[in-house]
């Protein structure tokens, strides 16, 4: 009861700060009952181990004692019987016995882990050596476990185990120092051993200063989304980076409808300069690459003129300038530079910029909340424009003509091939996806829906859909609760992330539906980056680990393609692959085919063996 009061009292407090209690309120539970022990004769600690010989002797006789005998006599370096010793001492096992188990257990489960305890113990140790310290604290005490618990916690879990993690447990070895010869001074006036107090500080101290990082570049980089294991939050992280940008969390798609051309991207030749460099102007030209038709003397010659502007994410109208002319063609209004314009905010700190539009052809008010495609007007010519192209911008700042900030557009297509967090650059004729209905059916998998596939016939999985409480949709796997998350964006569906266990069907469908173009583009080309430990098996597998955080591994290559549709029948086949990016080996490769608005089977080869799945609904 002590104990769990405790743990929603300090949790609660530490919540406020952004930062976790650790085991805080276990410790001063522990010194409450060791204080209290010293005036009530039934809360002594049990002092059985003094009996060892006796117990051992009762439950194995002789030979249990032999053995046991045989294993304290085992000896070690005194640097690795020491380190083993620490390892134990997290679980109150001061003996090596206990400090060989918890290894081999860490190299099983986690290789950075094993690692960082190693480099947390070792730069901890050298620290004593070199400057003299008391190392009966490290001999006897093993109060070293808390430079391997430290190097652990901010290497690996709390923050992403890269170079700049790993260093960062080095240099945090002197305050971890200085807190074990202070805090036990100060203790020892109490009679009360410290226990794990110098970690949890250094800890605590590093999550509340990573909250004053740059945002965009975090000298280190925090776990969001915990998987318990250094190597899985690292893979995920490298995974997330590649393929939906580091920062840019809120996807934007194209202004427009149809295909375009960038007629002026960053740091353009003629007005994109200095504090504006961050900006994109559209135009639409025919296979002459005019963007007029008949003279281009009148306004209405030009292909775009007049054309929907949309949206491009959902936001809400900050600025509304609806009353600027036209220019004829040739002129500008250097006065009204940015001409009709709108500009949305998208969320904090983040807005959209389009001008140049048509006078009084803006139809969405200040303070209107608009939904990603929404028309929001009519391109013109007005402003510093002269001839009608589309000027688009990103910005920090809600007034018309703030400063730009670079910032990609989520999906687009360009020369048949899918881009994703991309930025347009010059000439570029692209065009946001056009979902096909029968193949966003087919990917629109509701929350509440249940799928059940046969799977050669002998085996059987049942699916679900469901939300998380972040409103993230993902399949459930009812037989072993595996989880698959997934989400639809700009007409593309791709998997985000997979947890659970990895020998099941929705694994291998989670692999071979890794992302899908949902329109009506034969041949067109989608690629994907596929995370490297979900693939990589065996001694390989367990170097990548320990490397890992030093160097890049090579990656899987993901690709997609729509190989054929039957509009009149409802159909449509999607071919998959993932390859080795190192040595171009094939590890996957999947049909699948779409009948009437339903994923309805999948043929796939994973592992040199084939899986035929059929799937049907309730």
């Amino acid at each position: 009861d002590v104990c769990s009061s405790d743990l929603v009292t300090i949790n609660g407090f530490f919540s406020r700060l952004g930062i976790s209690g650790l085991s805080m309120p276990f410790l001063i539970s522990l010194w409450l009952i060791l204080l209290a022990s010293r005036n009530y004769e039934a809360l002594e600690l049990s002092e059985g181990n003094i009996f060892l010989i006796n117990d051992l002797y009762y439950y194995g006789g002789n030979d249990l004692i032999e053995i046991y005998q045989s294993i304290i006599a085992f000896s070690l370096p005194p640097f690795m019987d020491i380190y083993l010793k620490s390892l134990g001492a997290i679980l109150f096992e001061y003996n090596l016995f206990a400090g060989i188990l918890i290894a081999i257990g860490m190299i099983i489960h986690s290789r950075i882990s094993f690692l960082l305890s190693l480099i947390g113990f070792t730069t901890g140790y050298l620290y004593y050596y070199w400057f003299q310290g008391d190392l009966n604290q490290i001999h006897y005490s093993y109060i070293g476990f808390n430079f391997i618990l430290c190097s652990m916690a901010i290497g690996g879990f709390f923050f992403v185990a890269n170079k700049n993690a790993i260093l960062f447990s080095f240099l945090i070895t002197p305050i971890v120092a200085i807190l074990i010869g202070a805090l036990s001074s100060v203790f020892s006036i109490l009679q009360l051993p410290i226990y794990s107090l110098p970690f949890i500080f250094t800890v605590m101290m590093t999550l509340y200063m990573s909250h004053f990082f740059d945002i965009k570049k975090p000298f280190l980089k925090k776990v969001f989304h915990q998987n318990y294991s250094p190597e899985i939050n690292l893979y995920n992280h490298q995974n997330q980076v590649l393929r939906f940008g580091a920062h840019f969390k809120i996807p934007l798609s194209l202004p427009f409808y149809g295909k375009w051309k960038v007629s002026q991207a960053y740091n353009g030749d003629q007005t994109h300069k200095g504090d504006w460099q961050y900006a994109l102007d559209f135009t639409i030209e025919n296979e002459d690459g005019h963007t007029y038709k008949t003279t281009g003397q009148e306004l209405s010659d030009f292909y775009c003129y007049k054309l929907p502007i949309i949206a491009p994410a959902d936001g809400t109208i900050v600025e509304v300038e609806n009353n600027i002319e036209d220019n004829t063609v040739g002129d500008i209004n250097m006065k009204n530079n940015w001409g009709n314009t709108v500009v949305i905010q998208v969320s904090n700190y983040l807005y959209v910029q389009l001008s140049h539009l048509l006078k009084e052809s803006i139809i969405v008010k200040k303070g209107a909340f608009v939904n990603k495609g929404d028309i929001i007007g009519y391109l013109g010519n007005s402003g510093r424009s002269p001839e009608p192209h589309l000027h688009f911008q990103v910005q920090s700042m809600p007034y018309i003509g703030s400063k730009t900030i670079p910032y990609p557009i989520n999906s687009f297509i360009k020369q048949d091939q899918l881009h994703s967090i991309a930025k347009p650059k010059l000439n570029d004729c692209i065009e946001n996806v056009t979902e096909d209905v029968n193949i966003k059916q087919a990917f629109e998998l509701q929350p509440g829906k249940k799928m059940k596939l046969n799977i050669n016939e002998v085996e059987f999985e049942e699916w679900e859909i469901h939300t998380d409480a972040f409103n993230k949709k993902y399949i459930l796997n009812t037989h072993d609760q595996s989880i698959a998350y997934f989400q639809t964006e700009n007409g593309v569906f791709q998997f985000t992330s997979f947890i659970g266990e990895q020998d099941n069907f929705l694994f291998k469908f989670y692999l071979a539906m890794q992302k899908i173009v949902l329109g009506n583009y034969l041949n067109l080309t989608c690629e994907d980056i596929i995370p490297k430990h979900y693939l990589s098996k065996g001694l390989s597998a367990v170097i990548m680990d320990f490397i890992a955080p030093f160097v890049s591994i090579s990656d899987y290559n993901y690709y997609s393609k729509l190989i054929q549709y039957d509009e009149l029948n409802s159909s449509a086949k999607f071919n998959t692959t993932i390859t080795n990016k190192s040595d171009k080996k094939l590890a996957l490769k999947a049909e699948i085919i779409i009948n009437e608005g339903l994923i309805n089977y999948i043929d796939l080869d994973f592992e040199s063996q084939n899986y035929k799945s059929s799937i049907s609904y309730e």
